[in-house]
């Protein structure tokens, strides 16, 4: 007997998570079933399908022809090597993903479920025709939202107004049946809706043990009336980080991660050292590092986390050509943003027999030379590295690498820029280095990169 157009399916991912999935059209063959699977619930890995066979009571029998599968099932997704009746099947897993990008200028609006990509492609063409927009029902707009905040939690766990308005016009770009009746721009209740899905998907993955925004949660709520405001306090990535808090990597915890912690201690106190051991130590211990920085000992004091990671100490290996035009360009940006660096760029000729008072520097770097000329025409010198009144990295050959070590130190430490060169550090950061949306810089800050990007 012909199966009839379309399939209506109870997905089993895992042994307690169940999703209702609607097929309009049948897929032709068993491959195209399972590449849909794939791309639906972001599955990785080879796996087979299992389905309720009506014929035998409900047992579970392996999918292998497409006609075999009725058109209203229980299917579930199995390991290949779970295939024994005695046991259960074995759940499909997906492991935690870091950030690995950040979030670009035109925002990726995702691909969303089977049937709400059909709707949009009728709706965008019916739109095209007669601009009257759609209207979708609940289920395909939770669809739609939960995957946008899937793609927007992917480059910041707490998006700001600017960016949820930036994936909203995206959607709408895409999707043009999707606009708002009576809205200049079309997309406005879209980002209100977004703003709001953010902070229930943020509350979904605290409470399935995201530390990124866990560390956020027991907030004041009628449960816990006498903690903190919901707004006050709340810990989140800065200056365009990528991975502001990340969980242990699968396997590890704090304990394992604690061992490796001093193994890197061990490595660091030898002789001669093993680079490429300390780079994937370090890499290891990732997670451990930021949980106390952000979360155990937000008020450490940064010797005391340099004596812990003594590695972060190290130089980086990057090779950088400076010279000394660079140099005199670090030194006059913060006059040109009129900005006072006094307090940060602190020189000290080798022949005095005192070191330069560096109590009240916070952040600094320490140029030294043995003589006044190299320290007034920016001549061969050393820099150091000062972080609240301590030199914690000497004997840096450029002013350049200075600043880029100074940098990873600001990421490493979670420390704030010197109040006194805001724009400076931001130019650097935003302009120079990239890191961040160049439509939102300060008039102040703008001005500048339009002079430098202006055609001569």
């Amino acid at each position: 007997m012909a199966q009839p157009p379309g399939l209506l399916l109870r997905v089993y991912i895992n042994a307690d998570t169940a999703h209702k999935v609607i097929l309009p059209t049948r897929p032709s063959t068993l491959d195209e079933l399972i590449s849909f699977m794939q791309e639906r619930f972001h599955l990785e890995g080879h796996f087979t399908l299992q389905y309720e066979d009506p014929d035998f009571d409900g047992e579970l029998c392996v999918l292998t022809e497409m006609s075999e599968l009725p058109s209203k099932a229980v299917v579930r997704i199995i390991r290949p090597d779970s295939n024994s009746n005695d046991s259960p099947p074995t759940e499909f897993t997906t492991q935690t993903q870091e950030r690995t990008q950040r979030r670009p200028n035109e925002f990726p609006v995702p691909t969303f479920s089977y049937d709400v990509e059909h709707i949009l492609e009728a709706g965008n063409t019916a739109y095209n025709a007669t601009q009257t927009p759609i209207k979708l029902t609940k289920g395909q707009k939770h669809n739609v939202l939960e995957k946008m905040a899937e793609v927007i939690f992917s480059f910041n766990a707490y998006a700001g107004e600017h960016e949820l308005a930036k994936a909203a016009e995206a959607l709408v770009r895409k999707h043009p049946c999707l606009k708002q009746r009576g809205s200049d721009c079309g997309w406005l209740a879209w980002q209100t809706s977004l703003f709001f899905k953010m902070g229930n998907y943020r509350h979904k993955l605290s409470r399935a043990g995201c530390l990124e925004v866990a560390v956020n949660s027991g907030k004041r709520s009628q449960s816990n009336p006498d903690g903190a405001a919901s707004h006050a306090n709340i810990k989140k990535a800065c200056r365009a980080e990528l991975n502001y808090l990340p969980n242990f990597p699968k396997g590890e915890n704090a304990t394992s991660s604690e061992q490796f912690r001093l193994q890197l201690l061990e490595e660091i106190s030898r002789a001669e050292t093993d680079p490429v051991l300390i780079d994937r130590l370090m890499n290891t211990t990732f997670a451990l590092r930021r949980k106390h920085i952000i979360v155990d000992n937000p008020s450490q004091p940064v010797s005391e986390v340099l004596e812990n990671w003594p590695s972060l100490r190290m130089e980086s290996q990057e090779d950088v050509d400076v010279n000394s035009r660079r140099t005199i360009a670090l030194q006059a940006l913060p006059i040109f943003l009129r900005e006072d660096a006094a307090g940060f760029f602190k020189t000290w000729n080798a022949e005095d027999i005192d070191l330069p008072d560096l109590s009240d520097t916070t952040l600094g770097v320490l140029t030294v030379s043995n003589d006044t000329v190299s320290l007034v025409k920016f001549g061969p010198a050393i820099h150091s590295i000062v972080l609240e009144g301590d030199i914690v990295v000497r004997d840096i050959a450029q002013l350049t690498e200075a600043f880029i070590l100074l940098f990873g130190l600001i990421y490493a430490l979670h420390l704030q820029y010197p109040k006194k060169l805001t724009y400076t550090f931001n130019f650097i950061q935003k302009v120079v280095m990239s890191l961040d949306d160049l439509k939102r810089l300060p008039p102040r800050l703008l001005s500048l990169k339009n002079d430098l990007m202006m055609d001569e």
